[in-house]
């Protein structure tokens, strides 16, 4: 595991920036942006927040020379780790797994054609993955499923072709919303990056946004059709997130 951070002073702000597509990268770019995190670190409650499972997440920190986080969220806000020793927070998996009934989801899933289940095994996740083809017909499945048999479940789909099965209630945005909470920092100095559809459930919290310019095109236009503080980056990646929040006036290059 990478070095460890204690938070030792309350926080001004919370950035949470999920990582593949958003941070990560451009190498470049991303130096520029830790350099400038650096000097302000003292401020901000640093967080990533990922689809990954926690062990593959810190393989990615460690590859990618990532500045070690004071909060990991991990499979899609399901899993809450906290510096320093980055344990689960049992309050949170308390409160998503109340209805969570994975081994009868599982089952009833197993009746939709073309969903096929990843090789993952996380304990508040169901992944699955369909062809690019069937994705609108296999969604259009699940939210009628969903609906008849009233099922405690998110949908969550994403890049055309991933689709994960949640409890209810969690997810990327609920998960930075319990954080934020758990930390008494006002949304409006919470700020979110994200570059596709797994992202969506941070940006209509009432968090300051910011999609970096290589951002799926359907999550623009699904995105473009909500309310909120939203800033469409026109840089890539880490440099998406820096302009980002120079227009939020956080930073100064």
């Amino acid at each position: 595991m990478p070095g460890r951070r204690c938070i030792r002073h309350p926080p001004e702000y919370i950035l949470a920036t999920d990582l593949d597509g958003t941070l990560v990268g451009c190498k470049q770019s991303l130096q520029n942006l830790n350099r400038i995190i650096l000097k302000q670190r003292s401020k901000i409650l640093l967080l990533y927040i990922t689809g990954r499972m926690f062990s593959s997440a810190w393989q990615l920190v460690k590859s990618e020379a990532l500045l070690v986080p004071d909060i990991l969220i991990s499979d899609v806000g399901t899993e809450l780790h906290v510096a320093p020793n980055f344990i689960r927070n049992a309050g949170w998996e308390t409160k998503i797994g109340s209805t969570w009934k994975r081994t009868e989801i599982y089952s009833l899933l197993q009746g939709i054609k073309d969903l096929n289940p990843q090789p993952i095994h996380p304990k508040f996740r169901l992944a699955y993955t369909t062809e690019s083809a069937n994705f609108k017909s296999v969604l259009s499945q699940l939210y009628e499923m969903k609906r008849d048999l009233l099922l405690p479940i998110e949908i969550v789909p994403s890049l055309g072709h991933i689709i994960d099965i949640l409890p209810e209630g969690a997810g990327k945005g609920p998960a930075l919303r319990f954080v934020q909470q758990m930390y008494n920092i006002d949304e409006h100095q919470v700020f979110v990056c994200g570059d596709s559809g797994n992202d969506y459930s941070m940006f209509i919290q009432g968090f300051q946004g910011i999609v970096v310019g290589n951002a799926c095109a359907d999550f623009k236009h699904q995105l473009r059709n909500t309310s909120g503080c939203i800033h469409f980056a026109k840089s890539h990646y880490a440099d998406g997130i820096l302009e980002g929040l120079e227009i939020y006036g956080l930073f100064d290059r």
